[in-house]
């Protein structure tokens, strides 16, 4: 056993100062269960310790690892640890997900996820999904992330079988379509979390069946569904007005018009993913600006019809909560980037990558007292210069990953003779 395991075993003896109840030797009867022990080798721990004890026991263990080496022990403390699991990842057909059910009754979450490096197996299929849906009654989450084998059949099974279920990771699931998240969500109506990205098949109908059925949807992920337009996003508006998080990037139908019906619906409202939206433009911030006064992440990278006019009206609103912004590849200058040193005290991840218009005096409004600013993207910035770069070594004291590549007027030498904070990692 490990440390952490033995002391706990012994502080859980010490608190019980009379036998235990189910089957307790006589030698227990005069005297506390941990004196007994010590005072008589024969006896095996499993003869003091009730399940409630070894329960008690693997409740304060602080890691996996821990609990692990508890399973280690004996073929009794490897059933309870078992049975109290709530997460695993396991990569298993039907029979070998019946044996799992057995063995893990408490389980919440399983992980089937796919790795990059596996995309050629389809992983889990819909006989799988079929298993989960009737073994594992108390699921809460399930990730089926690059599970190629996965389609509406199984969607339809998760649907009738898991009514527990509050988040599903489909991302890059290509098979599936909206008649199996139509299923999906009106039997699953506690859905807060749902991740489509990469779902090409699903279309403003899905988005429809979600604002009539998950009233608590607080979380969706959208990316490079390229079906979805912003008729979808009206509809998903009128329902999950919870939503705190919402990723269309690179969905090439939304414009500002689906923008803003978000907008003004979702006023909790806190991180908005609209990158390579082209038709996205300066009225979406505005309305944003208006209704989503705590957003705290923002990323705009490609939205070339976005200018100064919006990012100025969206940080005057709401520059006091933005943690991240990303303005990559936007047409902005000086004077918005200037806005947002003054405006944001809270920003720690800042992209200005190629943003051909900014020059150093943008820079003239870091904040001499310093600046929680940790990671700031600078690459293809064809007008900055050494000058820019002295100005956030002196104000960007927590700086932690600084990009300067393709910056032709930057001297790498002289860069690197700065004073940054120790661990700045960069990027020449």
């Amino acid at each position: 056993m490990s440390c952490n395991v033995t002391d706990l075993v012994w502080q859980e003896m010490k608190t019980r100062d009379s036998p235990v109840a189910n089957g307790s030797p006589a030698a227990l009867r005069d005297g506390s269960s941990s004196d007994c022990l010590k005072n008589n080798p024969a006896l095996c721990i499993n003869d003091v310790l009730t399940d409630d004890s070894l329960r008690a026991i693997l409740s304060k263990l602080p890691t996996q690892s821990d609990k692990n080496v508890y399973g280690l022990v004996c073929k009794r403390w490897l059933q309870l640890q078992s049975m109290e699991r709530q997460r695993l990842s396991a990569r298993a057909g039907p029979h070998m997900l019946e044996r799992i059910a057995l063995r893990f009754t408490h389980l919440l979450h399983i992980d089937f996820a796919q790795s990059v490096s596996r995309s050629f197996f389809p992983g889990v299929g819909d006989s799988d999904l079929h298993i989960v849906a009737t073994s594992f009654s108390l699921l809460e989450g399930i990730n089926l992330r690059q599970c190629k084998g996965v389609t509406d059949l199984g969607l339809a099974a998760l649907g009738s079988g898991t009514s527990t279920l509050r988040w599903i990771d489909l991302t890059d699931c290509g098979r599936v379509t909206d008649k199996g998240i139509l299923v999906l969500v009106r039997g699953c109506s506690l859905l807060q979390v749902l991740r489509l990205s990469g779902c090409k098949l699903v279309t403003d109908r899905a988005l429809e069946a979600l604002g009539q059925s998950c009233k608590q949807l607080a979380e969706l992920s959208l990316q490079r569904c390229n079906k979805v337009t912003d008729g979808g996003l009206v509809f998903l508006s009128q329902g999950c007005k919870c939503l705190r998080m919402l990723d269309v990037s690179s969905c090439p139908k939304i414009a500002s018009s689906g923008v803003q019906s978000i907008a003004g619906s979702c006023s909790e409202l806190r991180s908005l993913n609209l990158c390579s939206c082209l038709k996205v433009g300066n009225d979406a911030l505005q309305s944003l600006a208006e209704c989503c006064t705590s957003l705290d992440q923002l990323k705009l990278n490609g939205c070339r019809m976005i200018a100064d006019e919006g990012i100025m009206e969206l940080v005057r609103c709401c520059g006091s909560t933005l943690n991240e912004l990303d303005l990559g590849w936007l047409n902005v200058s000086d004077e918005a980037v200037r806005l947002i040193f003054l405006f944001c005290p809270m920003l720690g991840v800042l992209n200005l990558e190629s943003c051909s218009r900014i020059t150093d005096s943008c820079f003239a409004a870091l904040s001499n007292d310093g600046t929680v600013l940790r990671e700031l993207n600078l690459s293809n910035c064809p007008s900055i210069t050494d000058v820019s770069v002295v100005k956030i070594a002196n104000s960007c004291r927590q700086l932690q990953t600084l990009d300067l590549r393709w910056c032709g007027l930057v001297d790498s030498s002289a860069v690197r003779s700065l004073s940054f904070p120790e661990g700045c990692k960069l990027l020449l």
